[in-house]
């Protein structure tokens, strides 16, 4: 057999019955979010009708709710809810809810009514302008330091102080990994944020009691400077992840690297995902220390300035800003807003509104602080976790959501929850758009757990609304037959995990090629099948860039969807592998050109008015819309 003849056998049972998509949308982005016509502005009107029924239900005590499943405490929970849009801009002004709780409502400080202006503290959300504030100003070189060159002060207290079992190895933590959760270091500053060790040693907790040795002042792990630094200023009260409370003396930064310098790590460095506030701290003194800047100062030069997040801020916000702040109840009126966060700030300490997330979100999908490429590469996985659904970025929370149609949407999300605030920030790269949350309660013990149950109403309700605005836009913009000649190519748009018997069924969605002639032959009954794969086929985006002239791949026959695969399939032998699209994509190319790509004309309304199949050297003209 001639080597032409194997390679090309080889790649027509490599392409065949492909079982999963690209990672990538099956439609371009949706245009219109905001209009009343738009199906996703439809879905958000029923997410907020959906929550004001659970808090009317709660607050009024009805037994007998039509909401499906009440979430309780949301009555308690001062919250206000975003959502915006690459392409957009009019979104985040139309798609936006807030509710306002009794606590705020009646609150002695800052503002009685939440809305979009409001500034709340956004806890571990600031983790992701660490990143981007790294990502602006570090050199990849920087990104890869090891933290002990970076802070010798690591290496010579672990020597002078040796003790433990086992102690972080300092020389393979670095930015990268720090940024990724995946450095290993403990999770918490010591002992800032680990109050149990700290009233311990103040003597307001009896450990003993508990099974634990007692306190050992001689034991340099138990009695770290940091902790004599917080015994010596024990009038303050301890902090909580992400910041202090208010007035508190924060450990300084030498201090606190000798406290952290000869704890044993949570795992090797780029072993497992484990998060770490005090990774976050180390990344911000890293920053701070690699850029001559203060954290503060740093992220108002690289992302606060440029986006004009002008009411942002890393340090407590000037009081002339109190009166719309969300200041919730404590024993202390503003023991949760008023703090001053130290070492922690890079890992908790901002504060932001509804339309400066709003900001943060569209300039990072915008890539408006980074290169596209740039942008690209930090909106994708650094690990995984235990579980299938869920990966690890940096720093994001990748969930990885099924659509009815059993496309895989992956959600780029940071959570934050600290002292009376809890955050999310929801960024969803394959449509160019996401949503925030912000909140704050005091007296809501699981404030977190509610607020996250209504990211749950969220997220359920608006991103199968995305999938199928979308769907409908790529069939308003794209559906339709084009003609060149003896040449034609007609596409419809299939959006379920179905499609008519007429075309063969197909799972999975996506512009479907009904008909289409080359030269006057019927390609979809050629030999081209042979190589290329069982039919129908089904475009989806590849280069969305220049919008003028977006680029799309064809995607075969799907037999099983990848999400319902079972667990059984085999791993290597199996068509989860042997049949994979991204495995055989471009395989079968005809004068250096992939036969799979195809390249629309696009006009200024977004209306396709031309298409390429580009190996087949022809241009076909829209002649009908469908």
């Amino acid at each position: 057999m001639k080597l032409f003849e194997v390679l090309a056998l080889s790649t027509a049972c490599f392409v065949h019955t492909a079982l999963a998509d690209f990672a990538t949308g099956s439609w371009p982005a949706p245009a219109d979010l905001s209009s009343n016509s738009s199906l996703i502005h439809k879905a958000f009107v029923n997410i907020t009708e959906t929550l004001q029924e659970y808090i009317l239900d709660e607050s009024f005590g009805n037994v007998n709710s039509s909401a499906p499943e009440l979430i309780s405490g949301i009555s308690n929970l001062t919250f206000s809810l975003g959502a915006f849009s690459f392409h957009d801009a009019a979104a985040s002004k139309v798609l936006q809810y807030h509710y306002t709780a009794a606590e705020i409502a009646t609150a002695g400080n800052g503002t009685t009514s939440v809305d979009a202006d409001s500034i709340y503290r956004v806890a571990s959300v600031t983790k992701v302008l660490t990143v981007l504030s790294g990502l602006i100003n570090l050199s990849p070189t920087d990104w890869d330091r090891p933290l002990d060159d970076i802070f010798p002060i690591l290496s010579s207290y672990q020597e002078a102080h040796p003790g433990g079992p086992f102690a972080v190895n300092w020389t393979a933590v670095t930015p990268r990994n720090l940024a990724a959760q995946i450095s290993g270091v403990p999770r918490d500053g010591f002992p800032s944020l680990n109050e149990l060790e700290l009233l311990d040693a103040l003597g307001q907790v009896d450990t003993t009691a508990m099974g634990l040795p007692p306190y050992n002042a001689s034991d340099p792990l138990q009695n770290p400077p940091c902790l004599s630094y917080l015994i010596g200023n024990s009038s303050s009260s301890t902090g909580s992840a992400g910041g202090a409370a208010g007035n508190v003396q924060m450990c300084p930064a030498d201090p606190y690297f000798e406290s952290d310098a000869n704890r044993p790590p949570s795992f090797n460095p780029w072993t497992s995902p484990g998060y770490a506030n005090n990774g976050f701290s180390l990344l911000g003194l890293a920053l701070a220390n690699l850029t001559n800047t203060s954290f503060p100062d740093l992220v108002q030069k690289s992302v606060f300035g440029p986006l004009n997040m002008t009411s942002s801020n890393i340090l407590t916000p000037p009081k002339s800003e109190w009166n719309r702040s969300v200041i919730a109840a404590s024993s202390s009126p503003t023991t949760y807003f008023d703090i001053d966060a130290g070492v922690f700030a890079a890992s908790g300490a901002a504060s932001m509104t509804q339309n400066d997330m709003a900001r943060l979100g569209e300039g990072i999908l915008k890539s408006a602080l980074l290169p596209m490429a740039e942008t690209r590469r930090w909106l994708k996985p650094v690990s995984f976790t235990g579980r299938l659904q869920y990966a690890v970025g940096a720093p994001w929370e990748i969930h990885r959501y099924t659509l009815p149609n059993n496309k895989v949407v992956d959600l780029y999300t940071k959570s934050g929850d600290s002292g009376a605030y809890s955050a999310f920030l929801v960024l969803l790269p394959d449509y160019d758009l996401g949503f925030s949350l912000l909140s704050a309660s005091s007296t809501l013990k699981l404030r977190f757990e509610v607020l996250a149950a209504i990211a749950d109403v969220v997220a359920y309700t608006l991103v199968p609304a995305v999938d199928a605005q979308a769907a409908a836009e790529a069939m308003a913009n794209f559906a339709g037959t084009y003609v060149s000649g003896n040449s034609s190519l007609t596409l419809i748009v299939n959006q379920t995990s179905t499609a008519p018997t007429t075309l063969g069924g197909l799972p999975g969605p996506g512009l479907v090629i009904s008909n289409w002639t080359s030269n006057g032959m019927d390609v979809l009954t050629s030999q081209f099948t042979t190589y290329t794969g069982p039919r129908p086929y089904r475009l989806v985006p590849s280069v969305p860039l220049p919008a003028s002239r977006p680029s799309f791949r064809l995607l075969t026959k799907v037999d099983e969807p990848s999400a319902q695969l079972p667990i059984s399939d085999k791993l290597f032998s199996g068509p989860g592998f042997l049949s994979s699209d991204w495995v055989a994509v471009d395989a079968l190319t005809y004068g250096g050109i992939g036969t799979t790509l195809f390249q629309f004309d696009v006009g200024s309304d977004g209306k396709a008015t031309a298409v390429s199949p580009v190996a087949f050297r022809e241009t076909l003209l829209k002649v009908k819309l469908l």
